[in-house]
């Protein structure tokens, strides 16, 4: 069984702590969590590609803004928007059960070339 067709099996309770996936466009791949802020309500993970090269996220659950950034293919790709409004990506707050979860639609910014793309990342917070 490939990976990717076992990490779209797994859900967020079946990931260890300290570990997640990252999806780019239905691609999987594993990354390691590497922030859970409670107070900043920020997260982070980053891992490496299939072609050794970077990937990372971010996740920002800031009062009155909520954003979802990856870095990827030398560049910042970004979806954010009001709290509570269409315009925002779906991130679950994790500050209860340290459960990551985060989904919607990247572009490039600034939008120095059109580009966009799905992203999707579940993941547990470490220990």
């Amino acid at each position: 069984m490939s990976f990717t067709i076992f990490a779209l099996l797994l859900s967020t309770s079946a990931i260890s702590p300290g570990t997640g996936t990252l999806w780019l466009d239905g691609e999987a791949h594993p990354v390691e969590v590497t922030s859970c802020g409670v107070d900043t309500e920020t997260a982070g993970a980053k891992g490496t590609l299939p072609d050794g090269s970077s990937v990372s996220v971010m996740l920002q659950r800031w009062p009155g803004m909520h954003a979802l950034s990856v870095v990827y293919d030398n560049a910042q790709w970004v979806h954010r928007g009001p709290e509570g409004s269409e315009d925002a990506p779906e991130l679950k707050r994790w500050v209860e059960d340290g459960k990551l979860k985060a989904s919607g639609t990247v572009s490039v910014f600034p939008p120095i070339r059109q580009a966009s793309m799905e992203v999707r990342f579940e993941g547990r917070c470490p220990g």
